[in-house]
């Protein structure tokens, strides 16, 4: 019933603004338009060594590791001490920059190989995103959503 009362209500809305001679999609664009638009993102805009902290959905850190990034898509790596750099393909996106890295041997679980996918934006002078790590395991948590603040290294 309440469903109901809401559907009637919306059509009301739809109904009185086609009476009062409001073109379809007039609503729709006048709110859109009322939106900030969002900056674009460069991959000079974040070119250079970032200190990364991540964590796990339940809280866990991930070792720390650097993202180096260049304003060349084919130049980005994640480095982690005692370890090869690990290759890393970007692309800029709007107000994000998308990051694929992988299969390589997981910081957190030995012997078992991740793949992962992270959003990064800009939130001042910080690279902030969110991400999934995705474990080659039949495991129940085979997946797991990734945190990660970064800021510029000196």
């Amino acid at each position: 019933m309440i469903l109901m009362k809401k559907m009637l209500a919306v059509a009301c809305v739809v109904l009185c603004a086609c009476a009062d001679g409001v073109e379809e999609g007039t609503m729709l664009e006048d709110t859109l338009a009322m939106e900030p638009a969002a900056e674009m993102i460069t991959l000079d805009d974040v070119a250079g060594t970032w200190n990364l902290s991540v964590t796990t959905d339940q809280g866990d850190p991930v070792p720390p590791l650097d993202l180096v990034a260049t304003s060349d898509p084919s130049g980005w790596t994640m480095v982690s001490p005692g370890r090869d750099p690990i290759p890393v393909a970007v692309q800029a996106a709007g107000d994000s920059i998308v990051a694929d890295a992988g299969p390589y041997s997981s910081l957190i679980r030995e012997g078992v190989q991740v793949s992962t996918h992270i959003v990064y934006r800009l939130d001042g002078d910080r690279l902030v995103g969110e991400g999934i790590a995705r474990y080659q395991t039949s495991e129940s948590d085979s997946i797991v959503n990734l945190q990660v603040e970064g800021t510029r290294a000196p």
